[in-house]
């Protein structure tokens, strides 16, 4: 994926948010060094957060009913190869340092309240300079109330255009409007569409095996209460996709 900001990449929109800190914010990076394992980097990577919270307000702004079913979730994107499992993030504010996990889909979990964060705030990592940038894309949540329905989905993906509206302010118009979901597992897997919860028949549709798995949410032969079934523990996100563009 490409990490330019403002670049509409048609399955995965994304947008870079963290940038370089300048000279200036740099200023006692050698006092909170011992945060992390530099492990020889002279020069390590280091990123503000002006754009991410910046990001989160836009996506906190809209009313809680049109967003409950997608989050606004940041993720890894390399520009030199390296072994992401040798990362260290650290999230520095002041006097207060907190280590940041980063799960292995490559997206970084960020505390609550980020936005809140003095001026100062900033990431510090222990590879060098333009090893990696963070950028951000609208996932999809499962429904926590119950089985996933096409239903569900269907709202989902309309949240989830309008989140990137929000998101991308005069570049709105380079948003699609989506009709698919692609499922992305850790492991081999095969999503299935059953007309019922708990449903003996045959499904009304099932996957092939694979790690990226679209869903059709659109299609008009499925009923809004049709159950979409997948295995949720090698579940790593769910992403929004156009159908004709990635499968005719």
């Amino acid at each position: 994926m490409k990490s330019a900001g403002l670049v509409w990449i048609p399955m995965a929109i994304a947008g870079v948010f963290f940038s370089p800190t300048s000279k200036a914010q740099e200023t006692g990076q050698t006092k909170n060094m011992e945060a992390v394992t530099v492990l020889g980097i002279s020069n390590p990577q280091e990123l503000d957060l002006r754009a991410i919270k910046k990001s989160t307000r836009r996506f906190t702004d809209m009313p809680t009913g049109q967003r409950e079913k997608v989050s606004l979730s940041y993720y890894l994107h390399f520009k030199k190869p390296f072994n992401p499992v040798d990362l260290e993030l650290v999230l520095i504010d002041g006097d207060s340092v907190q280590a940041l996990k980063v799960r292995k889909n490559n997206q970084v979990v960020l505390p609550h309240g980020i936005s809140n964060l003095s001026k100062e705030a900033r990431i510090i990592s222990n590879v060098e300079k333009k090893s990696f940038s963070i950028i951000y894309k609208i996932d999809i949540q499962p429904d926590a109330n119950g089985p996933t329905t096409i239903g569900y989905l269907r709202d989902a993906i309309k949240q989830a255009r309008a989140a990137w509206k929000k998101e991308y302010g005069m570049g709105a118009v380079m948003v699609p409007k989506f009709d698919c979901a692609t499922f992305k597992f850790a492991t081999q897997q095969v999503v299935s569409i059953n007309s019922t919860p708990g449903s003996v028949d045959s499904p009304l549709w099932s996957s092939r095996p694979g790690m990226d798995i679209d869903v059709h949410v659109a299609d008009a032969n499925y009923s809004d209460d049709a159950v979409v079934s997948w295995d949720n523990d090698q579940l790593m996100r769910i992403a929004t996709c156009k159908w004709k563009a990635k499968n005719e």
